[in-house]
């Protein structure tokens, strides 16, 4: 296993889809891998007498939605999840907390112990969602280096791309980040130069998503 001392490691918490990439010891981004060879991981919780996630839990959930969580992280903040399962209510936090535990293990797998990462998050994200996210990532036993905006990750990812390349960025360059999401859609408008980036503006929605979209189109056919 390679040393996690001398990589980054970074979760992206979907609303549908999560994924974990480290920056290797090279210093290039890297998708993790689970055991399956999969790197894209339903947030999808099912509980039974066993606790599953990801791609097996969308699977058991079809057949026993009684046991099913998913798009928990809508409620992200709010003191329950916005239906019951199994006849009771649990905090958004406990079920972040067994998806973060689950890409852990991938994690551990694919390139050794994980103690500490950086999370993103939707530009709207308010104080007590990052809050709630944060203590879900505890609750998993992860230390949070940072929360940050998912466009920011986006416009980090692109400078960071063109200082390996030697692509010169001391000119100002703005950047117009579009992320339509599972469950949410944010538009950020970002300046950059000189590896430092500025938000010069931002506006999202969090009920405007592909979820929302395939909701949209059920309820038009269902009609």
């Amino acid at each position: 296993f390679r040393s996690m001392q001398k990589v980054g490691l970074g979760f992206d918490l979907g609303t549908t889809i999560s994924l974990a990439s480290i920056v290797n010891q090279s210093g290039r981004p890297e998708v993790v891998r689970g055991p399956s060879g999969r790197h894209l991981i339903p947030s999808a919780i099912y509980f039974d007498t066993n606790v599953v996630v990801g791609e097996s839990a969308m699977d058991l959930g079809l057949r026993d939605p009684h046991g099913f969580a998913e798009a928990f992280k809508r409620d992200i903040g709010k003191p329950h999840y916005s239906r019951d399962v199994r006849g009771a209510q649990v905090p958004p936090e406990v079920l972040t907390a067994y998806l973060i535990r689950h890409m852990m293990e991938n994690v551990r797998h694919s390139v050794g112990e994980v103690e500490s990462a950086v999370i993103t998050v939707p530009a709207y994200f308010d104080e007590k969602k990052r809050t709630a996210t944060q203590q879900a990532a505890g609750l998993a036993g992860l230390k949070v280096l940072d929360i940050i905006n998912e466009p920011t990750a986006a416009a980090i990812a692109l400078g960071h791309e063109m200082m390996l390349d030697k692509q010169s960025s001391n000119k100002p360059r703005r950047l117009l980040v579009y992320d339509l999401g599972g469950g949410t859609f944010d538009v950020t408008l970002l300046e950059f130069a000189d590896r430092t980036f500025r938000a010069i503006s931002t506006d999202g929605d969090i009920y405007l998503g592909g979820r929302d979209f395939d909701e949209r189109i059920i309820g038009i056919i269902a009609d």
